[in-house]
């Protein structure tokens, strides 16, 4: 190749529409993805997402990335432009229309988890952006104008989790209790795999010291239940 003759390969393409498509390879697979028009994603960012598309280069793969991380960012702001001027009838379309109701909640959903994500699993903020999108919501459109303007509104997300006792355990074993809370502690109390003197052994920072005292209180409980069950 000469010094004038241009190399069509690695990063030259890098930012021209198209232009990786010339640097992939379609990965062996059953599965054929359903093509359906550009939303946020294009069809090569939903092959690429579910591994159906790899790329020899991985500058290619970069931009695959940082393209659709720029089209999340540019579709959530507009959503700012949505809420405001999207025709009231443009939206009643969207959701009564253009969609099936379980289709509708399954992608509803996968918003909310996606939400729910990028906010680090953080309910309270998650609860704080709920309230204060549904009040200004309530406060756009109103179907009865008579009620006057909404002023409150309150969002309560409490998550119940089912704890894996057999790795708070092994976790306790390992740290001799430091990097468990007070409640997992009581969770390991309630579960039988921690007693009296288990307890005892455990670190004696702050922390800890608050979660021997629920323990202990937990355990004590559970004692004074067995005696009045025997009586």
């Amino acid at each position: 190749m000469g010094d004038g003759d241009a190399d069509l390969s690695g990063d030259l393409f890098s930012g021209i529409e198209g232009a990786e498509e010339l640097d992939f390879d379609k990965t062996e697979s059953e599965f054929e993805l359903p093509k359906r028009p550009r939303g946020i994603l294009s069809h090569t960012d939903r092959e690429y997402l579910l591994g159906l598309r790899e790329y020899k280069h991985k500058q290619s793969e970069a931009n695959r990335r940082q393209d659709i991380r720029e089209r999340v960012v540019n579709a959530l702001e507009d959503y700012l432009l949505l809420r405001l001027f999207l025709e009231k009838e443009e939206r009643e379309k969207i959701f009564e229309q253009e969609l099936d109701t379980d289709l509708l909640y399954d992608c509803l959903e996968a918003m909310i988890t996606f939400v729910y994500l990028g906010l680090d699993q953080d309910e309270n903020r998650l609860g704080e952006i709920i309230e204060r999108g549904v009040l200004v919501g309530a406060n756009l459109e109103r179907n009865d104008r008579s009620m006057g303007d909404a002023t409150n509104v309150e969002a309560t997300i409490d998550i119940d989790y089912d704890p894996d006792v057999d790795e708070l355990h092994r976790r306790m074993k390992e740290s001799g209790g430091e990097t468990l809370t007070p409640a997992e502690i009581g969770v390991l109390v309630r579960s039988g795999k921690v007693d009296s003197d288990d307890l005892e052994t455990l670190s004696e920072d702050d922390q800890q010291s608050r979660g021997l005292a629920i323990g202990q209180s937990i355990l004590d409980g559970l004692r004074e239940a067995g005696a009045e069950d025997e009586e």
